[in-house]
Formats: C-alpha cells, structure tokens, sequence
C-alpha cells in the first residue's frame, strides 16, 4: 500500500477495490482496525490540536475524503489518487459485512435518525446483520458506559457518526 504524507499524516494512496481488500482481511482476522476518512477540515483541525493529531496518527488507516485532500495528494505526488467518502465507504462496508456474514453497528445522530438509519441499511441490504445502533448524545461521564454497551453487542464494524474530532477521540479512548 502506498503512503502519501500530508500535513504531517501518512494517508493511504489505495483503490476502491484495494481499500475493501484490505478491510476484508482484517475482518476474516477479528483484529480491529481503525479508519479515519481525512478531509481539509480533518487536516485544519490538526494543525490546531495537537491531540487530535497524534490520535490521527495511531490510527491503522487514513483515507482521503474530499477533493481537497485528493487534489493536494495529485499535485504533490503526480499520483491519481481516489477520493473515499466516508458515506461511499460505510456502504461499501454494509456490502462487506453480507457478503462475510459480520455484523454492523451503528453509533451517531439523534435517536429517531438512527434508527431511521438502521432501518434503511436493512432494506438495502438484505441479510446484514445490524448489532445494534445507538444516538451520540451522551454525557462525557457516560463515556465508558456507551462503549461498554457498544462492545456488548460485540460488532464486527463500528461505524462512528459523532462528527471530527469527536469520533476519532472516542474511538482511540
């Protein structure tokens, strides 16, 4: 896999079909695997918190999602480099969780949106098996309690819509 550094991040330079390889392979294996889908605003937020970027850099993989991204990644290395949208890959991930027999969780938005949300995966995609879902409005307090309650379910995929940087902290905690 090539690695393009950006901003002080090494973000993978990977297809479409390379990323779901890959994504693959770790879930055959159970190992988790963190990814982190890496805008300008993701590269801005950085710059301005240093936490956040060394929460970034222990990641297992950065993606480029946004043209932003994807334009500086061409011009820098003269590489054609594809754009992956965290919306495109969670539903190349529910494809993938069928396709494996592995189940998915969902964790993000309001209560009624959530569930709005599972409820259209599971007519899109026959046989997934959603673990369960749950709003992202919770107390700091609750932290423990929320994964504690996530990892209950025991998610082959956790797809985390907290909104950056929140998401990325949460997931590293």
């Amino acid at each position: 896999m090539r690695q393009r550094f950006l901003f002080g991040l090494n973000i993978a330079d990977v297809s479409r079909d390379e990323l779901l390889e890959i994504i693959a392979g770790r879930l055959e294996t159970g190992k988790p695997m963190h990814i982190v889908t890496v805008g300008a605003l993701t590269l801005m937020e950085c710059r301005n918190d240093p936490e956040y970027k060394k929460t970034l850099e222990k990641a297992d993989l950065l993606v480029p999602d946004g043209m932003g991204v994807v334009c500086a990644l061409r011009v820098l290395y003269w590489a054609r480099v594809e754009k992956h949208s965290g919306a495109d890959l969670a539903w190349d991930l529910f494809r993938l969780a069928v396709a494996l027999g592995k189940s998915v969780y969902l964790f993000g938005s309001t209560e009624k949106n959530i569930k709005k949300a599972a409820s259209a995966v599971e007519k899109a995609h026959s046989g997934i098996i959603i673990a369960g879902c749950r709003n992202g409005y919770f107390a700091s307090g609750e932290s423990a309690m929320v994964a504690v309650e996530i990892g209950t379910s025991r998610p082959a995929i956790l797809l985390a819509g907290l909104g950056q940087p929140a998401q990325e902290k949460w997931i590293e905690k």
